[in-house]
């Protein structure tokens, strides 16, 4: 008898632990599911994300645009490294965008810790890392040349490598940011209209939200429901068989 109420009173400590810890959980995926439940009379799916953080998650930055004249085309990069050929993302780049020129019929795109060489269609042909933080791009005498580390340096778009610093600084034409056209704004605000709240409930509901940490979690949490119904049953049964 002695041992039996020693190990009810065990499970009922583990017991209300469990419960503790499923409680929140129960909490937040009973609410997602109702509201995914009433998702058409919600019109989820036509509700997009405007939060900036939470757009994060998914590698979306659309702000901080940087815009560049070349060849024709309009360059973007956002501060998340999508790099833009008018509203068609063709590349992604490590940092910020910091200039871009063109070099015999391709574009030279210096980011702040990659440069990368495309088409002038916006298919990639090389990239390479930079080898410390880059903080511009430009032309002198007609020659690629790059900012690092407070220099101006030559670069070589054939081997991919910075050379020498450059004698002469005031040679330098810097590439410059120039204003985005407005219709270039509104057709890429378009395409950032892609993450509705549907999707993004659906996610967190089953843990993809935050990755395969996420999907983890939720597995446990499953795992601990089970336990804790399984414990229930058990000090059910303890119960009536004492007071049996």
């Amino acid at each position: 008898m002695l041992r039996r109420a020693r190990l009810v009173g065990q499970l009922w400590r583990w017991h209300r632990r469990a419960g503790l810890l499923a409680a929140l959980f129960l909490l937040l995926m009973s609410l997602s599911g109702i509201v995914l439940n009433h998702g058409d009379d919600l019109a989820l799916e036509q509700r997009f994300v405007a939060s900036a953080w939470l757009r994060a998650i998914y590698g979306d930055t659309d702000s901080g645009w940087a815009a560049f004249r070349a060849s024709g085309h309009w360059v973007l990069g956002d501060q998340g490294g999508r790099i833009f050929l008018d509203v068609r993302e063709v590349a992604r780049c490590n940092g910020a965008l910091q200039g871009v020129v063109e070099l015999a019929g391709m574009l030279l795109l210096g980011c702040e810790r990659e440069l990368l060489l495309l088409g002038t269609e916006g298919e990639l042909i090389d990239s390479i890392a930079a080898t410390a933080a880059l903080s511009g791009l430009g032309l002198a005498d007609g020659e690629a040349v790059v900012h690092i580390a407070g220099r101006w340096r030559a670069f070589d778009p054939a081997s991919m490598r910075v050379g020498d610093e450059v004698a002469d600084p005031q040679s330098v034409v810097d590439s410059q940011p120039q204003a985005m056209p407005e219709a270039f704004g509104e057709r890429l605000e378009q395409r950032s209209a892609w993450l509705n709240w549907e999707r993004a409930l659906l996610d967190f509901h089953s843990g993809r939200l935050f990755g395969r940490a996420g999907v983890w979690l939720v597995d446990i949490a499953g795992v601990l429901l089970c336990i804790l119904a399984l414990s229930g049953v058990t000090l059910w049964w303890l119960h009536r068989k004492r007071s049996d």
